[in-house]
């Protein structure tokens, strides 16, 4: 693949963090991964001195052997080449507004979550949608001038996980589960749907059900309630009146954490490898939330709407799922991938039927299958992981075709 890089002859500039997921998403398979990646295992080796990132200098030299220049301030933004710029830094934006250069090749992407439109929108830039030489690497918003790649966003939300190495094995069907179905909730915030969800089935207690919740989020909660006085309306956090409180649920926990009264700034429960035994692996089937809500997927899908790695992952290592999200359903219609209706005898148009979440419908299947007998259960599941196993098939040959990276050498993004 690098080859195509000495020919199109063009230094490729990376405003970003060195080590934002979409960059190993788009060089994946090629000698800038490579480099990415070795200097990743430095900066992650338990006990090593990482202190300042001293090893940056010497991977930047790297890269620039291969005519890929590290610049996270957009001090080379003006400059001829392609650009792979981050939307996190608003200012950096406006270096690009003043300095853009007609005769470069300018990419956006959100290294949060892969969607800039929202952040654009929301700080009056959205006339640079209309730039010729101006591309947005979106997951779910059709606009002139973005581009919808699938192979980006799947190694983008799971390359550096350990379901992605799951992925090329059958671990997932050869282990024996406890439960027949698993639901686990981690971020609550604003998310009405999946405590209502929560709620629901804890009062049912079916015994073929594991139930989790991140008690980090649970913690959060309780301080953000006892500093409500101190707290901006205008913070991002500010959705106490929304929240359902289900801190005295005597639940089961994804993991023990740490916590410190601190309003702002507290540790993050997010442990991938940790999820894996604790909830991937304890199930058949996963019944699962996407990471925006229904309503903000109906009234604003050009904020917060994307396709995680809690869809992803299950993908990859061939898990069946119940889709609570009407994005998940959208987007196995855009791949044709199979949704499982057939076998879970529902209808989800039915489900997301008017912009609405039908929740008894999903509670009715779960009783259903909590309640098969063995043998009823036994031929269900055979005939969900054929489907699984399809599905995973599809999406690890879009994960692996790395086609982004030899067509944005190539500008064929920018042909018409």
């Amino acid at each position: 693949m690098d080859s195509v890089q000495l020919e199109n002859n063009m230094k490729i500039y990376l405003h970003c963090y060195q080590f934002h997921a979409p960059l190993f998403s788009i060089f994946y398979k090629t000698k800038v991964h490579e480099i990415l990646y070795y200097y990743n295992l430095i900066r992650i080796i338990p006990g090593g001195s990482l202190e300042g990132f001293s090893f940056v200098p010497e991977m930047k030299a790297e890269l620039e052997k291969l005519d890929v220049i590290l610049d996270s301030n957009f001090e080379m933004i003006g400059e001829e080449g392609i650009h792979l710029c981050s939307t996190q830094e608003y200012e950096n934006i406006n270096k690009f507004r003043n300095t853009c250069n007609p005769n470069a090749y300018y990419y956006f992407i959100d290294f949060l979550i892969c969607e800039p439109i929202g952040g654009f929108k929301s700080q009056n830039n959205m006339d640079l949608f209309k730039l010729p030489n101006v591309r947005f690497l979106t997951p779910t918003y059709p606009l002139d001038n973005t581009l919808f790649d699938m192979g980006v966003i799947i190694r983008y939300n799971t390359i550096l996980n350990a379901h992605y190495s799951l992925s090329d094995t059958d671990l997932f069907h050869s282990i024996a589960k406890k439960y027949r179905i698993d639901f686990s909730a981690r971020n609550i915030f604003g998310k009405k749907e999946r405590i209502d969800m929560l709620e629901k089935l804890f009062e049912l207690n079916l015994n073929n059900v594991k139930l989790s919740y991140d008690k980090h989020f649970i913690n959060l909660f309780k301080v953000l309630k006892k500093h409500e006085d101190k707290i901006s309306k205008n913070d991002g956090y500010y959705r106490l009146n929304e929240l359902i409180n289900i801190h005295s649920v005597n639940a089961p926990e994804i993991q023990q954490l740490s916590f410190t009264e601190k309003v702002y700034k507290t540790e993050n429960g997010a442990n991938l490898v940790d999820k894996i035994f604790s909830v991937t692996l304890q199930s058949d089937i996963s019944l699962i939330f996407e990471s925006g809500t229904l309503d903000v997927y109906t009234n604003q899908i050009d904020y917060g709407n994307h396709i995680s790695e809690k869809t992803l992952d299950l993908l990859l290592i061939g898990k069946p799922f119940i889709m609570c999200s009407k994005l998940i359903y959208d987007f196995f219609k855009l791949l044709n991938l199979n949704t499982y209706e057939d076998i879970f005898e529902i209808n989800y148009n039915e489900v997301f039927k008017d912009n609405s979440f039908n929740q008894q419908i999903i509670i009715d299947l779960l009783v259903k299958i909590n309640n098969m007998n063995d043998l009823e259960y036994k031929e269900f599941l055979s005939k969900l992981n054929d489907k699984a196993i399809e599905n995973k098939n599809i999406i690890k040959k879009a994960a692996e075709e790395n086609t982004f990276y030899t067509d944005m050498l190539a500008l064929n993004h920018f042909k018409k």
